[in-house]
């Protein structure tokens, strides 16, 4: 029982990350982005979300991850949508359906994201302070836009945030 509510716990908790610094992962699509992982960090302090359209409890948490952005651009955090999609028409077609108008760069190489990243189930989350630091990660759905997770996030990155 303590289990289930503690995975059903709307506060980040953040686990301990599966790696410290992010790694140079190259993008195939960025639209008006930078063209690494690393790139973006440099940028300011982001919450770099790996998903794919094929995954349902992805799908379920992209609305609330773009209210999260919303919620934390005045903090001077960014939060980054890292599609691991094949296809991307379909992922722009997702994209357009739903009105998300996160940035969403696409992997040049899924298996690299996976091996780099140890992402070993999707939707993967990591909040990453500017520089490429990795603080903490989430692994699987969840609604970003709650209050506390709101709070953490924001007083775990927003002091990296360009000032």
């Amino acid at each position: 029982m303590a289990g289930t509510l503690l995975l059903t716990s709307p506060a980040v908790q953040a686990d301990s990350p599966s790696v410290t610094s992010l790694p140079a992962l190259t993008l195939k699509e960025t639209g008006e982005g930078p063209s690494s992982l690393a790139e973006w960090a440099a940028e300011g302090p982001i919450v770099l979300n790996v998903w794919a359209t094929w995954c349902g409890p992805c799908r379920k948490e992209m609305p609330s991850l773009q209210r999260l952005s919303a919620l934390l651009a005045p903090h001077g955090v960014r939060v980054v949508a890292l599609s691991v999609d094949d296809d991307i028409n379909l992922m722009r077609e997702f994209l357009l359906k739903y009105d998300i108008s996160l940035p969403t760069p696409v992997a040049s190489s899924a298996s690299d994201v996976y091996r780099e990243l140890k992402a070993f189930a999707l939707p993967f989350t990591l909040y990453i302070a500017r520089g490429g630091q990795v603080l903490g990660q989430h692994t699987g759905a969840r609604e970003w836009d709650q209050d506390e997770v709101v709070h953490e996030l924001a007083g775990l990155l927003g002091r990296d945030a360009p000032r």
